[in-house]
């Protein structure tokens, strides 16, 4: 065990040795991609990276490196790509695609980098907000409001149609739930989508989220489309049932039943 450790230290601490097996199993570009997106703290990266350069284009496969050390969190490598003097991949390659990761992962300093870039920046709403959508649902609080407050193209809190918010809800960020609810503007409504929020969020047995939104939603206003309360009538049963089955197994779930029983049985009388 003591001789594959020691094999493993003298390999990885000669960064051109680490470049030909990459090199030889992968190929150039692809070695290159892989040593954008190395985390191992027993290897040079920048070092790593200038050796598989010699036979490879920074921006080579549309940019993938800059996307793969973006993924990985790696600044410095980001960086190195972004300045390099020939073949520099843009900051926005892929439609904001680094821009996607770095949020995704919650590399703020990185999603910071890309979006001050001095040319070719990617928009922070890219891909239709996709960066807010994603940094909402991996739980990421700091992405979601450097996102929202960004001086340009900030992405709307109900882009989408709501998504940040449904799939925060989903995964129990409660912070997150309540920074896009109380949001300056565009803030999404509890009930988007017919309520599927609250639907994924009682399904996924998040309490403090549902009643969060419970006390958001406007439906005990039952003045609306027919269509509109058919929908919610229907969510409403998903919610109930989720949360029947939450209570059976264990959970206080009382309390909220009849109030989302309360809220199914005024619907119907009103359709």
């Amino acid at each position: 065990m003591s001789v594959c450790r020691r094999w493993r230290d003298c390999v990885l601490s000669h960064p051109s040795r680490v470049a030909d097996m990459l090199r030889e199993v992968h190929g150039p570009e692809e070695a290159l991609v892989r040593a954008a997106g190395c985390t191992s703290q027993f290897v040079d990266r920048l070092a790593l990276l200038t050796e598989t350069l010699k036979t490879a284009k920074a921006d080579c496969k549309n940019g993938e490196a800059l996307v793969e050390a973006a993924r990985a969190g790696n600044e410095a490598v980001a960086r190195w790509l972004l300045e390099s003097r020939e073949h520099a991949p843009r900051a926005n390659c892929r439609d904001g695609q680094a821009l996607l990761e770095a949020a995704t992962n919650g590399h703020v300093v990185i999603v910071r980098l890309l979006l001050e870039w001095r040319e070719h920046a990617p928009r922070s709403d890219c891909q239709e907000g996709k960066a807010l959508v994603s940094a909402a649902a991996h739980g990421h609080v700091a992405m979601v409001r450097l996102l929202l407050d960004w001086r340009e193209h900030a992405p709307r809190a109900d882009c989408q149609d709501g998504q940040a918010l449904i799939v925060a809800a989903a995964a129990g960020h409660h912070a997150i739930v309540r920074q896009l609810l109380e949001w300056r503007e565009h803030a999404p409504p509890a009930d988007c989508k017919n309520g599927e929020a609250l639907v994924r969020a009682v399904e996924n047995d998040h309490e403090a989220v549902v009643r969060l939104l419970w006390g958001k939603m406007g439906w005990r206003q039952t003045k609306v489309d027919r269509q509109v309360l058919g929908r919610r009538i229907v969510q409403l049963g998903k919610a109930i049932r989720a949360a029947e089955r939450n209570r059976d197994e264990g959970g206080g779930w009382a309390e909220m039943i009849g109030n989302l029983q309360r809220a199914h049985s005024r619907m119907f009388r009103h359709l």
